[in-house]
């Protein structure tokens, strides 16, 4: 269908023109409209000259108006048009995640993967129906925008500062670093360290990026004037957990981690304020009220949340 013979009509005449023909009186269709007798009569004139028919014409008895033929034609495709209207109006997308059928795509970095492994595992076994599909996927931080936009993820979990901050987000995990080892390591019944003692010790980094033998705590450190000796440098937590148990290693580690270890492990609080642990949920802008969405983030913020709630419990 061309539309283009439409291109220079206003289509909210259609809407004074539907209720002129209701009320066959320009004084009260103006009042039903909330505009001036005087702008509808100059939109009346308007619709004659577009409908290239007079619409209504004075009624001989004086009072009110009398629709011609080609208004009364006008009456049915107007009130579909009315009807239509309101429903593109009203329309919302929905979703209803006992019946809907579903594929949501979710990128986990290898960071944040440790922190919500059980949450994870906990949203899955919870899925509501079977027509829900969960896809992990992997997203290149320098794609990212990209790869929202183009629906190739639906959420991105990673670390704060691995993301854009010009994307709507949640704060899954904010809590501190400590240093952990083994229940073993002579340090164990100290209860506290010194900044000294905490550089001269044996760590073991775990790092997922290029930086092997560095890492955040590594810059902080760097600006108070100190150095640590960082003996390995690991690509997973589970094996860091597992050598610390081992080994006279240590080991700086989110809290959560420490308390989640299927190893007994110690921990003491770090002798220098140290960057926090921040796990953020990213998502696009124009998802931001997406329902399905909606469900999918609130459904995984809350089972971290109540993760969260469960482990600082047992401090």
């Amino acid at each position: 269908m061309d539309s283009s013979s439409l291109r220079h009509f206003d289509l909210n005449l259609l809407l004074s023109l539907h209720t002129l023909l209701e009320f066959k009186n320009v004084t009260h269709a103006a009042q039903a409209l909330h505009i001036s007798q005087p702008a509808l009569s100059a939109q009346l004139v308007r619709l004659r000259k577009s409908f290239q028919d007079p619409l209504l014409i004075p009624s001989a008895n004086g009072k009110g108006m009398v629709l011609t033929e080609k208004a009364l034609a006008l009456i049915e495709p107007l009130n579909i048009l009315i009807t239509q209207l309101h429903l593109i109006h009203d329309t919302e997308p929905a979703f209803n995640p006992e019946l809907d059928q579903r594929i949501f795509r979710i990128a986990v970095s290898d960071s944040a993967v440790v922190s919500i492994s059980n949450t994870i595992v906990q949203f899955l076994c919870d899925l509501p129906n079977g027509n829900i599909k969960i896809e992990f996927v992997h997203y290149v931080p320098q794609q990212i925008n990209k790869q929202l936009e183009q629906d190739e993820i639906d959420l991105v979990i990673d670390l704060e500062n691995n993301l854009p901050d010009q994307l709507p987000s949640l704060l899954l995990i904010d809590e501190d670093f400590v240093l952990c080892f083994g229940k073993h390591h002579p340090i164990k019944t100290q209860e506290s360290l010194s900044i000294e003692e905490y550089c001269s010790l044996q760590h073991v980094i775990v790092n997922t990026d290029d930086n092997s033998f560095s890492g955040y705590t590594d810059i902080t450190l760097k600006g108070l004037g100190y150095k640590r000796n960082i003996q390995h440098s690991l690509s997973h937590f589970s094996v860091a957990t597992e050598y610390l148990y081992k080994s006279q290693s240590v080991c700086t580690l989110p809290r959560h981690l420490v308390q989640q270890s299927n190893y007994p492990l110690d921990f003491l609080d770090l002798p220098f304020t140290s960057p926090r642990y921040k796990l953020r949920m990213l998502w696009h802008s124009k998802k931001q009220n997406n329902p399905a969405i909606q469900w999918l983030r609130n459904k995984i913020y809350f089972l971290i949340k109540g993760q969260t709630i469960s482990n600082n419990s047992t401090i």
